[in-house]
Parts: structure tokens; C-alpha cells; sequence
């Protein structure tokens, strides 16, 4: 039964960071400010990491990514 609800849980979570993280894709997209970028690659990162450990079992939307050289090579090695 707990792992039923652990499980749940972390399928409402993955898709509230997923949401996250499209909306830091398109804010990269968006910034000219090499610092503001830095920025939001290191909390983009941070957050599919997270994902990934929590189960992620499928590749973001294209719109979601960054550019293959930003994202995370776990991510890259498990979807690409």
C-alpha cells in the first residue's frame, strides 16, 4: 500500500517538475545574459536529476529540452 501511494506521489510530482521545466526552457531561450543562463541551466539540471531518481520513464517534449551540449548526460544517455 505505501508503495502505492510513494508511487503516485512521485508521478504528481514528476509532472509538476516537468512542467518547471519547460517553462526554464523557454526563459533560456528568452535570456541574453550569459550569467542569467548559467543560472538556469544549473536549476534546470538540478531538477531533472531529481526526476531521473524519482523514475522519469520517458523523454521530455522537445520544447522542453535545452540544447543536447546543457542537458545532463544521464538524461542523454537514457533517452537518446
Amino acid at each position: 500500500m505505501l508503495n502505492q501511494v510513494v508511487q503516485e506521489y512521485n508521478q504528481v510530482l514528476l509532472e509538476q517538475m516537468e512542467v518547471m521545466l519547460a517553462h526554464l526552457a523557454l526563459y533560456w531561450r528568452s535570456q541574453s545574459e550569459p550569467d542569467d543562463e548559467q543560472e538556469i541551466v544549473h536549476r534546470y539540471n538540478s531538477i531533472l536529476t531529481c526526476m531521473l531518481e524519482l523514475g522519469l520513464d520517458h523523454p521530455l517534449d522537445i520544447d522542453s529540452e535545452l540544447p543536447h551540449n546543457l542537458m545532463p548526460a544521464i538524461y542523454l544517455e537514457r533517452f537518446s
